[in-house]
């Protein structure tokens, strides 16, 4: 993509190679008259073409310019439909529009083989490939167009003969979970790390026996990821009732959020989804559970901001959170200005950014969903 976009010819003086054809001609001067790779304004330059492209041609493509400003990340576009008919249309506007600018869309897959099963021709046939073994990658995370199924794999550690901190933190941050479906996972070996902090253990010093034997049994259970799978689809066919539902809670050791999808059609058929979810470790100072819960509900309004900004051409009938802790169900139906500075600072942030009517609906411990 970056060589289809051109500079203006007064910046390309900032883009001189030396270059000769063999060692027997003289070395010559150029100016690159296009974008390129490695320099650090590439990015930006690429992605504001996107967006001026479908700013410039938006009543001609509405669709296809819609999904070049939300879709695209720098040269992948991962979007969707919410059936055939619109999906097709959807995909003539990204090629038109595409087209206009001069863009070779090269690749495309889609969990539906006859979306793209005419796109075939100067294409890779492999990269539409539908078979079940033909596993895409989406922005760093796994995909199965022929099961439209998200996955993981996640590769076995390699055994060490001293495990350390230094070890444990690198592989901790191996792991990529922009979603957050595996923060119950990855909490429980943060948990492990603060630990060891707690404890004041070095970054090169053996860590004790019981957090090393701690730290085997969760790594030995790692294998059971790779058989996680997550629906890919979020939205039932010809729906018309959109529903977003957050649940927080919090224990002595970590809190977390979650934000599932309730989706239904004109027939009365329904269907949920989990979104995206978050998971925190609780402070090294303690904090009464109440707080923590308090904490969680907060985290739950910045997951839900960020779902609203993602999901900005849904309008959604209803919100609702949902929290296991009357204390904290009183606290965001008070006023911030009675409340103490810890909890006031919260409470304040959670209503500037909901409606009251919303905050907080109590569910029973057991049936808690986070």
């Amino acid at each position: 993509m970056y060589r289809q976009i051109r500079l203006h010819p007064e910046d390309t003086q900032y883009q001189k190679i030396l270059w000769r054809s063999s060692p027997d001609q003289p070395i010559k001067g150029f100016k690159l008259n296009m974008v390129t790779y490695g320099t650090a304004s590439a990015p930006f330059l690429a992605i504001c073409c996107l967006k001026q492209l479908a700013d410039d041609e938006s009543k001609e493509f509405p669709l296809g310019a819609q999904a070049f400003k939300k879709d695209f990340y720098v040269d992948d576009l991962l979007t969707g439909a919410c059936n055939f008919e619109v999906a097709s249309e959807l995909r003539d506007e990204i090629i038109g529009l595409a087209k206009v600018g001069c863009l070779n869309l090269g690749q495309w897959s889609s969990n539906d083989f006859n979306l793209v099963k005419h796109l075939t021709t100067n294409m890779d046939q492999k990269a539409i490939c539908l078979d079940t073994n033909d596993n895409k990658k989406m922005l760093g995370i796994h995909w199965n167009p022929c099961l439209d199924n998200l996955f993981y794999t996640i590769k076995p550690f390699a055994p060490e003969v001293r495990i350390i901190k230094r070890t444990i933190l690198s592989q901790i941050a191996q792991f990529f979970d922009p979603l957050g479906l595996l923060g119950p996972v990855i909490v429980k070996a943060k948990i492990i790390m603060q630990k060891l902090w707690k404890a004041k253990i070095e970054w090169d010093e053996s860590i004790p026996y019981e957090l090393n034997e701690m730290w085997i049994s969760y790594r030995n259970e790692l294998h059971l990821l790779n058989k996680f799978n997550a629906k890919h689809r979020v939205i039932i066919e010809n729906a018309v009732d959109f529903q977003l539902h957050g649940f927080a809670d919090a224990s002595e050791t970590a809190y977390g959020a979650c934000i599932f999808l309730r989706t239904s059609n004109e027939d009365k058929k329904h269907y949920v989804s989990l979104l995206c979810a978050k998971s925190r470790v609780a402070p090294v100072k303690t904090i009464f559970l109440p707080r923590l819960e308090l904490c969680a509900a907060s985290l739950l309004v910045k997951l839900y901001k960020e779902v609203k900004s993602s999901l900005v051409n849904i309008q959604f009938n209803k919100c609702r959170f949902w929290s296991d802790s009357t204390i904290v169900l009183h606290w965001i139906k008070s006023s911030p200005y009675v409340l103490k500075t810890f909890v006031a600072n919260r409470v304040s942030d959670i209503q500037s950014s909901t409606d009251s009517e919303d905050w907080f609906c109590y569910v029973r411990l057991r049936e808690q969903a986070s």
